[in-house]
């Protein structure tokens, strides 16, 4: 294997691995916003940041390494991964061919783990909007109609102040 392909093929398992780790921190992201940990949720985030910047270094150094591993192999620099593996002897073609196929299901999971932890936080959001809407009216109760008919603003903390 040439060192370019071979670089490549570093690269695309390196990107892989940092994707395993972006799907647990995924996970765990969603069992600390139904838990209500935010300390840990905050935690979470930042690893989540780090890794992201990570990610997104190893994507750049992959096309690094494509670039150069079209040109060791006689094609233009901006060839496609497609058109490399045309390219390169089968034994090659192979590992690299399973290398982006791992990354396609690694990307897929990624999408549908977003999509849930998204729908998660998004319910739980929409929890806390009730909540604070139900103390609000309870707190602040509305203008209503008192004697002779005159809009009167209620006292102030309504509910919480009434006897039972």
């Amino acid at each position: 294997m040439g060192t370019a392909i071979a670089n490549l093929a570093a690269m695309l398992a390196a990107k892989g691995e940092a994707m395993d780790r972006l799907l647990s921190l995924l996970d765990n992201e969603c069992r600390l916003v139904t838990s209500l940990d935010m300390g840990s949720l905050a935690e979470n985030d930042c690893q989540l940041e780090s890794l992201l910047q990570e990610i997104a270094l190893l994507t750049r150094r992959c096309r690094q390494q494509l670039r150069a591993a079209a040109a060791d192999n006689g094609l233009l620099p901006e060839s496609t991964f497609s058109q490399l593996l045309d390219r390169v002897d089968p034994h090659e073609r192979d590992e690299l061919g399973r290398l982006r196929e791992r990354l396609f299901c690694l990307g897929a999971e990624l999408q549908r783990r977003v999509d849930v932890s998204s729908a998660i936080l998004g319910k739980s959001l929409a929890s806390v909007g009730r909540s604070i809407t139900l103390m609000t009216k309870g707190l602040n109760p509305a203008a209503t109609y008192g004697e002779a008919g005159r809009m009167v603003t209620g006292t102030g903390f309504g509910i919480y102040r009434k006897e039972i």
